[in-house]
């Protein structure tokens, strides 16, 4: 697994985390994608995050996915944040996204799975 982590930080508070993951992945690596997104809230509270795995092969069982949600979640929850989840429309990752982003939305955070880049950030920058 390879993460590019990379923080842009707006002049009007507004914080945006992106997380370009590659290879393969498995629930360790899940774990450790989510770990840096809780460190970074916490420092930050008002965050976007956009993770792409458009390169990646997530290999991680729903059951892990939602233990792993569960466990993170009051860490995740300390901040406003959204989080999008990106892969392509051809991927099988779609499907695991899915479940990944439905954990998320039950633990009250506000998650969402795209193929498109451009529908991802419109839903991040958007307010309401």
């Amino acid at each position: 697994m390879d993460l590019n982590i990379k923080l842009l930080r707006s002049p009007e508070g507004r914080n945006h985390l992106i997380i370009i993951a590659r290879g393969q992945i498995d629930a360790e690596g899940l774990e450790l994608i989510f770990r840096q997104v809780a460190e970074t809230i916490q420092e930050l509270f008002n965050c976007t995050v956009l993770i792409d795995f458009e390169n990646a092969n997530l290999r991680v069982k729903s059951s892990d996915s939602n233990l792993l949600i569960n466990r993170l979640g009051p860490d995740l929850r300390l901040g406003n944040i959204k989080i999008a989840l990106m892969s392509s429309a051809e991927s099988d990752e779609l499907e695991r996204l899915r479940v990944l982003s439905d954990s998320l939305c039950r633990e009250d955070l506000r998650a969402a799975v795209f193929c498109d880049e451009q529908e991802a950030v419109a839903w991040l920058v958007d307010m309401t």
